[in-house]
C-alpha cells in the first residue's frame, strides 16, 4: 500500500537511477532509449532534490486523490505521508522502468525543460505538474 500512496503513478516518480550520469544529455527524445535517458536524469535530478521534491509530490497527489482517499491522509498527517514517502523513496530503484513509456512527448519535453531550472525548489515546481497532468486512480 506504501507504494502505491507514495510514488506509483508517476509517473510518479521515482529511481534507483543513480547509477545513470545525471549531467549527461539524454538522447533526443522520441525513442525507447531517449525515455529511458532522460527519466534517469530527471530521476537523478528527484534525488538530489528529494527535501523539495517529495513534499511537492505528496501535495500534487493530495490535490488530485491519488489513490482515492490519499487527500484525507494527508489533510490528516502531512509530515506522516512524506515520512512514509521517504522510507519508500530510498527503496524504489525501478521507477523509470514503470514510466519511461507512460507519459506522452509533450510531458517528456517538458520534464526535458525542467531539468534546466537551477534551483531544487524551481525543478520540483516545474516537474511535480508535468507528472500531476498523466496521475490516474
Amino acid at each position: 500500500m506504501l507504494r502505491s500512496l507514495a510514488l506509483a503513478a508517476v509517473v510518479a516518480a521515482l529511481a534507483g537511477c543513480e547509477t545513470h550520469d545525471a549531467e549527461a544529455d539524454p538522447p533526443a527524445h522520441g525513442s525507447s532509449a531517449a525515455q529511458d535517458a532522460l527519466c534517469a536524469s530527471v530521476m537523478v535530478r528527484a534525488r538530489t532534490c528529494t527535501d523539495d521534491f517529495v513534499p511537492a509530490l505528496i501535495d500534487a497527489r493530495a490535490r488530485r486523490d491519488v489513490p482515492p482517499g490519499f487527500a484525507a491522509r494527508v489533510a490528516a498527517d502531512r509530515d506522516g505521508a512524506i515520512r512514509d514517502a521517504l522510507v519508500e523513496w530510498g527503496q524504489d530503484d525501478a521507477a523509470c522502468d514503470r514510466i519511461a513509456g507512460a507519459l506522452p512527448d509533450d510531458a517528456w519535453l517538458s520534464a526535458q525543460a525542467c531539468l534546466a531550472v537551477d534551483t531544487c525548489g524551481g525543478f520540483a515546481r516545474c516537474i511535480v505538474p508535468v507528472f500531476e497532468k498523466h496521475f490516474t486512480n
